[in-house]
């Protein structure tokens, strides 16, 4: 017996321009355990395990009605120095989720660019409250985000 399940795959790409050099950037963002001083939508970070598979049985934590579950495919970011002031990045990150369960697919899709945007601009603001002086002498002003839903 065959079923056919329809996946509601969403992708999106969000740019940002962030004033800070690519190498200290990608140092910011590799430390998952500072997020939460950063990231105003989480509230604790936890690493439950650290694993290397595409489809995941956790028995600590069963399915539940409480939570919506979802899969994340191929997602990343991508920091390259603006090519106008190396001191300051251009950050790029590609999200392709998969909500699973009864959540309406225009739920996702009214929510996810506003979540990006706020990533971002949490990014933005976190790199000024956890600055290590660098010595640059030009300054960028205002907000350069774009979102490109795919």
């Amino acid at each position: 017996m065959f079923q056919l399940i329809r996946c509601y795959i969403t992708r999106y790409r969000v740019e940002g321009i962030i004033p800070e050099s690519t190498s200290k950037l990608s140092d910011f963002l590799q430390k998952p355990e500072n997020r939460v001083t950063w990231d105003k939508s989480l509230k604790v970070y936890n690493m439950v395990q650290k694993i290397d598979s595409l489809l995941v049985d956790f028995p600590a934590y069963p399915s539940s009605s409480n939570y919506i579950r979802g899969c994340n495919h191929a997602c990343g970011h991508v920091c390259s120095p603006l090519q106008e002031n190396p001191a300051y990045s251009k950050l790029v990150m590609f999200v392709q989720t998969e909500m699973r369960g009864k959540l309406a697919p225009s739920i996702i899709e009214a929510t996810m660019p506003s979540n990006l945007i706020s990533f971002l601009l949490n990014v933005k603001d976190g790199v000024k409250t956890h600055k290590i002086p660098s010595g640059r002498g030009c300054h960028h002003n205002g907000h350069s985000l774009f979102l490109k839903k795919k």
